[in-house]
């Protein structure tokens, strides 16, 4: 199968350098209690970040889930859901967002190795995996 228009070349040549390179870090989601919105970043110590984040919001925020990989996962991811977004890093908590979130959670779930890096051909299936159980069609590259 040749490479999916879901993941440009140019972003897995780029994953693969940071893999090489052990530029690893979580991938993570954080929601607010009425879970309105999604944040989705890139951090290499989540429990800092979370404290920073928490600081600069009057809501307490919920780390719900995420993944060990490097920072292109989370460009590709947002990327990905740009028409979601709100500003920067936030998104609205559309049924796309939390279906890509799932399917991620259900990779890692299989694998059953919470501490392994996703690769860039992990990425890649999930996201392959996304667009076809919800209809988005890899092979048109429409995917947000």
């Amino acid at each position: 199968m040749t490479r999916s228009a879901i993941v440009k070349s140019v972003e897995i040549a780029t994953m693969e350098a940071e893999h090489r390179a052990k530029k690893f870090g979580t991938v993570y989601f954080v929601t607010n209690p009425d879970q309105e919105t999604v944040k989705i970043g890139f951090t290499k110590h989540l429990g800092r970040r979370m404290e920073v984040l928490q600081t600069g919001n009057h809501v307490h925020l919920l780390a719900y889930s995420g993944f060990r990989s490097t920072p292109q996962a989370e460009r590709i991811l947002h990327r990905l859901l740009r028409k979601h977004r709100i500003r920067n890093e936030w998104f609205t908590h559309a049924d796309e967002v939390d279906e890509l979130i799932e399917c991620f959670e259900d990779f890692i779930d299989e694998t059953d190795d919470f501490e392994r890096p996703l690769t860039a051909e992990d990425i890649e299936f999930v996201l392959n995996d996304w667009a076809n159980s919800y209809g988005r069609g890899a092979s048109r590259g429409k995917v947000a």
